[in-house]
């Protein structure tokens, strides 16, 4: 009998050590331009090795940009200045998405066609107790620069 309960309890210890934490970490920031204009809207979910990112554009200006993480949640106008320095997660280049805008007319609607795009990136952590999260006590911002490294919109990251 004495076995059958240390086999219980054994068994109790190990399903219940093997459980993970379930937890979602979910960031979102709307995305602002120096004149104050929300122009889209940018949703930050972490799953495994990374995040995905949603991007969505309601208006833009079309051409090359790219999408950059600071280490300040702020995006103070006219300039974003205040918004830190640029974490880079990958050592060869300084941004973390590239990308084309175009203005596309939808068949369907007659209207700009919106850019929504779901993109994945690897060592982009929300968790808090990561060391590398984005979201620590200065949380963080993401920004959108073109080809001459203009920034056009800035979103401040909120879990």
């Amino acid at each position: 009998m004495n076995s059958k309960k240390y086999l219980i309890i054994f068994l109790s210890f190990f399903i219940f050590s093997c459980q993970s934490n379930n937890a979602v970490y979910e960031a979102s920031g709307d995305f602002i331009t120096s004149e104050k204009e929300v122009v889209g809207s940018i949703e930050i979910m972490e799953q495994g090795p990374g995040s995905n990112l949603r991007i969505n554009l309601t208006k833009f200006i079309p051409g090359l940009h790219y999408l950059k993480i600071n280490n300040f949640g702020t995006c103070v106008h006219p300039n974003f200045q205040n918004s830190g320095e640029f974490i880079s997660v990958n050592p060869d280049i300084n941004y973390i998405y590239k990308f084309y805008l175009k203005n596309e007319i939808s068949r369907y609607t007659g209207e700009l066609k919106v850019f929504n795009k779901i993109i994945f990136v690897n060592d982009i952590f929300l968790n808090p107790d990561n060391p590398t999260s984005l979201i620590d006590n200065d949380m963080s911002s993401i920004m959108i620069f073109n080809e001459k490294s203009e920034v056009y919109a800035c979103a401040e990251l909120k879990l």
